[in-house]
């Protein structure tokens, strides 16, 4: 699986991180989207999903592509955003 190879790539070495994460996110059934802090689109799950890679989750969002964005939510708690 393509992200799988994408995932250790920026993981590195850290063998036990990776497969913690490859474990979650092979448990998804759903599309999970990996943003920057600023909410562009860097990674998907799902191939139907791959038409939104560089796009803003909150234009995503309100475009009512899906709602709500979790990450829409988050943000502005974010201490380092």
């Amino acid at each position: 699986m393509q992200i799988h190879t994408n995932l250790q790539e920026k993981v590195g070495e850290d063998k036990w991180l990776f497969k913690e994460m490859q474990a979650f996110l092979d448990e998804f059934f759903l599309s999970v989207f990996v943003t920057d802090e600023k909410g562009k689109v860097l990674r998907v799950t799902s191939h139907d999903d791959q038409q939104h890679l560089g796009k803003n989750v909150f234009e995503l969002e309100q475009e009512r592509v899906f709602y709500p964005s979790i990450g829409g939510k988050l943000f502005p708690f974010c201490k380092s955003c």
